[in-house]
């Protein structure tokens, strides 16, 4: 389902129900470039490739977020049911005094604009009708100037906008799958919760306080040890924990 500004308010509270209804949550996001800088590099330490990414998703923009919530059936193990949401987001800039915030200024990149065209994504529409979103750090520079305005109150609410389904997905405590999710884990948390820690250490404990189970795709399939065998007959046991976020750093946006 296509959520935009026009209909968000209406389609919210039963997105809001059906993530904690949910039993996983896979997301992806599209944005508009992937690097400004020094390239990654294979030879990389884990803390020399963070920074670099940590650069780069500091200066592009979230032009779509894309979720699915997975049910599993009461009947099956193996069944869900799957309820697909593609989410235009915008950083739309506030009506009211200029001291609110600045507009936002990012960087586009050509080969990543054409990429996202060819399949489909509607600027103009992402422009027009994109939901509006602050990060967590910014909903608290906002409502912490101490204006009782109800005016000023009610755009902060308005702005806040898709910061409440990243919220809910934390707050449900459901595992977060991706696949070579290492770029939409930074774009994430630069865009809804606030600036990137400085070290690769720090950030991972930053992430894991507010979603406890990650999974990359890409590295269960990688690392087979990590799959587990489902037998009809007996009780499945879960995948290990937590990935080690640092393995989803050895490729930044390849397949």
């Amino acid at each position: 389902m296509e959520v935009t500004r026009e209909n968000f308010a209406v389609v919210l509270p039963a997105v809001l129900a059906e993530i904690e209804a949910c039993s996983l949550v896979a997301f992806d996001t599209e944005f508009t470039g992937l690097h400004d800088g020094p390239p990654a590099d294979w030879a990389d330490q884990p803390q020399d490739r963070y920074c670099k990414l940590r650069m780069y998703s500091g200066r592009f923009c979230l032009v779509q977020f894309g979720i699915c919530l997975f049910t599993r059936a009461a009947d099956s193990p193996l069944k869900y049911t799957v309820k697909p949401y593609n989410f235009y987001i915008f950083p739309l800039p506030s009506n009211l005094p200029p001291h609110r915030e600045p507009d936002q200024r990012f960087l586009c990149q050509a080969s990543s604009l054409v990429l996202l065209g060819d399949h489909g994504t509607d600027f103009n529409k992402w422009i027009k009708e994109g939901i509006p979103y602050l990060s967590e750090y910014e909903e608290g520079r906002w409502r912490g100037q101490g204006e009782e305005s109800s005016q000023l109150q009610a755009d902060t609410n308005y702005h806040v906008g898709f910061l409440q389904v990243v919220m809910a997905i934390a707050r449900s405590g459901k595992p977060l799958v991706g696949h070579n999710c290492m770029l939409d884990l930074l774009h994430t948390y630069s865009h809804f919760i606030g600036p990137l820690p400085e070290s690769l250490h720090q950030f991972k404990a930053e992430l894991s306080k507010r979603f406890t189970h990650v999974y990359d795709s890409k590295v269960v399939c990688q690392h087979k040890e990590l799959v587990v065998r489902v037998e009809p007959d007996k009780e499945t046991t879960p995948l290990k924990p937590r990935l080690s976020v640092s393995s989803s750093l050895c490729s930044t946006r390849g397949n």
